[in-house]
């Protein structure tokens, strides 16, 4: 009774030690991309925080995420974290990181355009610098072979701004595709450049579309910009890399675009920006080094440029790191066809007209004969053709038979099948 008139009844000491409200979360990654994870704890702060990769302590990795930047095979692992408070200690689950290895590189493999821009040839006062691998060549607007200057790769083109720049001649724009990718060597000074467009697709017959890498809008930086807008005049990149690539160096920029989903590279390494977006419809036709094409130039570029090239395909890390170190080879023999765009088929009313087109890449030059149930539609040996009746058409496309000193024999013809049925009008 004393004791308790004394107040001497101990104070319980409540104990909290540390407990983990949300495990770490593993994921499977692609060599050179970046990954963060994190762990939530409660309980009685502060916490100290000890990551592990296969029980091992990562030595410096004490903060409640872990970053893995520009990954690569060793990154592969579980990995855990030990939170600790003045109450105790508790670790995490495993949380699995798989970083598979890439594919051996095959930069040949879905190359469709090759400019190394180490020749320029004069065809009757027009000069033509030629696209290695499909035969669609650059042609030089107001310039010569006097612009292709010495760089680390051969030769590259100098562009002085207007009026000169550099169109492609035959194939197709690559930016609309789904997946593709795109790499060039640039050397410039972005300072005082605005709006200045170094590789380009538009359309002659309309101003909206566009696909553009340029200097920053008002010139007053050495980061590259990327502007894509959409035939709807929605315009869903307008940003710019983090790491400066315009800054009279010579630099090495990779584009791969797999449906919207982006990679950067300056360099061979990951840009910090995310130029990730949605696909929206363009319609152009025009590819362009230097300037901004449509119905007339406009936006020229002074600079170098150098070994462009683009693929119908995702080029993976190790990919852009050989293109990088070691540079692009000309194709060995002629390329056979093949068709990235595939036609496309549906249901129409009858007697509506049906426009279908497909897309072929290869040793140019190259015809097609569109087919309908199997035989051959005459006339229509266009990239676009018609047909005002329904039943399956199919697109075929034939390589060029060329004569060589090797003698290659001639290379098969590939096709795809799609059909267009025909529904009658309703009374």
């Amino acid at each position: 009774v004393q004791s308790l008139a004394a107040g001497a009844i101990p104070v319980p000491v409540v104990v909290y030690p540390p407990t983990i409200s949300a495990q770490p979360v593993g994921t499977t990654l692609r060599i050179g991309e970046s990954y963060t994870i994190s762990v939530f704890a409660s309980g009685q702060e502060p916490f100290t925080y000890q990551w592990k990769q296969d029980g091992v302590d990562i030595p410096g990795a004490t903060d409640r995420q872990l970053q893995l930047v520009n990954v690569t095979e060793a990154d592969s692992g579980f990995y855990s974290v030990v939170v600790t408070n003045p109450d105790g200690t508790v670790e995490s689950e495993d949380a699995r990181i798989l970083v598979p290895a890439d594919p051996e590189p095959n930069l040949a493999e879905g190359l469709v355009s090759y400019w190394p821009f180490d020749e320029a040839i004069d065809q009757d006062g027009v000069w033509m610098s030629p696209d290695l691998y499909s035969g669609n060549d650059m042609q030089l607007i107001n310039m010569t072979d006097l612009n292709l200057v010495d760089s680390p790769n051969g030769k590259a083109l100098s562009l002085d701004g207007e009026p000169q720049y550099a169109q492609r001649v035959g194939g197709f724009p690559i930016s609309g595709n789904e997946i593709y990718s795109i790499s060039f060597w640039v050397r410039a000074d972005g300072i005082g450049q605005s709006d200045r467009r170094i590789f380009s697709e538009a359309s002659g017959f309309s101003n909206t579309p566009l696909f553009n890498f340029g200097t920053t809008t008002n010139g007053d930086g050495g980061s590259l910009k990327v502007y894509i807008r959409n035939d709807d005049n929605t315009n869903p990149v307008n940003r710019v890399t983090t790491t400066p690539v315009l800054d009279n160096e010579w630099h090495h920029v990779v584009w791969v675009d797999e449906g919207g989903v982006v990679k950067m590279y300056v360099d061979g390494v990951l840009d910090a920006t995310d130029f990730s977006y949605t696909h929206g419809l363009r319609t152009m036709e025009i590819t362009s080094v230097g300037a901004i094409v449509r119905a007339a130039p406009s936006h020229w570029f002074i600079g170098e440029v150098d070994e462009v090239a683009v693929w119908n395909r995702r080029l993976s890390y190790t990919d852009v790191q050989e293109i990088k170190t070691a540079g692009l080879e000309p194709p060995p023999a002629p390329i056979p066809p093949s068709i990235p765009v595939q036609p496309v088929g549906g249901t129409v009313w009858e007697g509506i007209d049906v426009i279908m087109s497909a897309q072929a890449i290869g040793t140019n030059p190259i015809s097609y004969q569109w087919s309908k149930d199997g035989a051959p539609i005459r006339v229509r040996r266009y990239r676009r053709s018609s047909s005002t009746r329904s039943h399956p058409l199919r697109a075929e496309s034939t390589p060029w038979r060329p004569r060589t000193a090797r003698g290659q024999p001639p290379v098969s013809p590939r096709s795809w099948s799609c059909g267009i049925s025909r529904t009658s009008r309703p009374a």
